[in-house]
């Protein structure tokens, strides 16, 4: 999962709290993920994920099983990742 989420996070360009709201419905194979850029607006924006970063990603998401409402990025206990979270895991690289 850490590494999932590095390779999204630098291949994006995605803020740690866009990163931490998408949900595994959002995340297309054809290598795009559906984003809310702007709290206020709502505008949303398919933001392209680079080869290696879906291919990472894809290994994360076929070990999880997971349904299109869960979150995309999990803790260990199940629950969506925290922006403290994703600030650790990168501290960790």
């Amino acid at each position: 999962m850490e590494t999932a989420l590095f390779y999204v996070l630098l291949g994006t360009g995605l803020r740690e709290s866009e990163v931490i709201t998408l949900n595994v419905g959002q995340y297309r194979q054809k290598g795009f993920c559906e984003v809310f850029r702007h709290k206020s607006k709502r505008i949303s924006q398919k933001i392209p994920l680079p080869q290696e970063s879906r291919a990472y990603l894809d290994q994360y998401l076929e070990k999880r099983e997971a349904l299109e409402e869960e979150p995309l990025f999990i803790t260990r206990y199940g629950t969506r990742l925290q922006t403290l979270d994703v600030y650790q895991i990168c501290n960790g690289y």
